[in-house]
């Protein structure tokens, strides 16, 4: 829209303010001549014509004294300014109508920002001559209203009459504060049990997590095993006493045992050689019924 700037001189602009209101104070100055220029407005072939040229021309901006350089008379530049601004006016509140019909809520914008801009566009359109009434803003504001308000939006829109856009806001603050809790709630319960449970991961979903001490029963991952493995000491054979095996696994004890058991009864050699395996070998020897002793260094066997 065009608009005018009051100066401290005679002159006015053309930059933004109504037509009507113009149109106003470049007649007031007209009128003031003597003789007056007014008529100019009216007839092209008016002995003032060029002199309200030049009265309008000095309220123009560069642009508009381009737009209306073509023009011969006061009256057909005046025509062309009227005819100029009525378009851009009707152009401007048939954008402003279709923005205000067609608002939507942003993502992420909050209620009452959303409230804000329905109301401006809604002056907007008043201002520009088009009734809207409190109704026609509630409709606009309640059929844009992000996904998460679809039940407090059915119910608005099933109540008679609509509710004004200052009843439903209250409530609509209140959903939104409630949505924001469920949404960071989730985030909230994760950094408590992290903190207050150490850094549980999948094997660790037992009561006190993974890195908690002296209650590996509760956990049955991977992790538990590991640390309960290495936390034991190795195994050392109290025969040989080396590591990794057990006495009754000691292959040692297994092979000294069985030459004891040969040498004191040959005829048991090929009973022993044909269950030489480590499983059978682990058992204790049976003794036959005699027993051993040494008699001046010899073994000897004593029948009993």
């Amino acid at each position: 829209m065009d608009s005018i700037t009051f100066t401290t001189g005679p002159n006015v602009r053309f930059e933004g303010v109504p037509f009507t209101e113009w149109e106003r104070v470049v007649r007031l100055q007209a009128r003031s001549k003597t003789p007056s220029w007014e008529p100019a407005f009216d007839r092209a072939d008016d002995a003032n014509s060029g002199k309200l040229m030049n009265l309008i021309q000095s309220t123009l901006s560069s642009q508009h004294t381009a737009l209306t350089s073509d023009c011969t008379s006061g009256k057909e530049m005046y025509d062309t300014l009227k005819a100029m601004y009525h378009a851009n006016s009707v152009a401007r509140t048939q954008e402003i109508k279709v923005e205000f019909h067609s608002l939507k809520q942003q993502h992420g914008e909050s209620v009452a920002n959303y409230a804000a801009r329905v109301k401006v566009l809604g002056a907007d359109l008043t201002a520009a001559g088009v009734a809207t009434s409190a109704t026609d803003t509630a409709m606009a504001f309640v059929t844009g209203l992000l996904p998460c308000f679809r039940t407090q939006q059915i119910i608005f829109l099933d109540t008679e009459p609509l509710p004004s856009l200052t009843a439903m806001l209250p409530k609509l603050m209140r959903q939104e504060s409630l949505n924001i809790s469920s949404e960071t709630m989730p985030m909230q319960a994760q950094a408590y049990f992290t903190a207050k449970h150490g850094n549980g991961g999948p094997s660790g979903y037992g009561q006190y997590g993974s890195s908690a001490s002296g209650h590996g029963h509760y956990n049955n991952g991977p992790s538990a095993s590991a640390n309960s493995s290495a936390s034991q000491p190795p195994l050392k054979c109290l025969y040989c006493h080396k590591a990794g095996h057990k006495i009754q696994d000691c292959r040692g004890r297994m092979r000294a045992e069985q030459r004891r058991t040969i040498n004191s009864d040959p005829g048991h050699v090929s009973a022993h050689h044909a269950g030489n395996t480590p499983k059978a070998s682990s058992k204790k020897p049976v003794l036959c019924s005699s027993i051993f002793i040494t008699v001046y260094g010899t073994p000897a066997a004593r029948e009993l």
